[in-house]
């Protein structure tokens, strides 16, 4: 079985309608994807501290255990 290692990441936002934002938002997701990590969900909130709006992400990936093993060889494959 995957064994996995999560992230969070939070980004304020003045809100994603505008485009620099969601170029940031984006680059920063890729940034993640080239070290492995995954996507698995997303959620926005409002700080009220701040005044804000703020977007946080899920990202998981396997342990390093998992990756040297191989048990994690091909996407989404499920060992049976």
């Amino acid at each position: 079985m995957t064994k996995w290692k999560y992230m969070t990441a939070q980004f304020v936002t003045t809100g994603l309608g505008d485009q620099t934002q969601v170029e940031k938002v984006q680059d920063n997701m890729t940034a993640l994807g080239l070290y492995g990590w995954e996507l698995v969900s997303t959620n926005v909130y409002h700080n009220n501290d701040i005044g804000q709006d703020v977007l946080i992400m899920f990202f998981k990936k396997p342990t390093v255990e998992d990756l040297l093993s191989g048990k994690n060889a091909g996407s989404g494959s499920v060992a049976r």
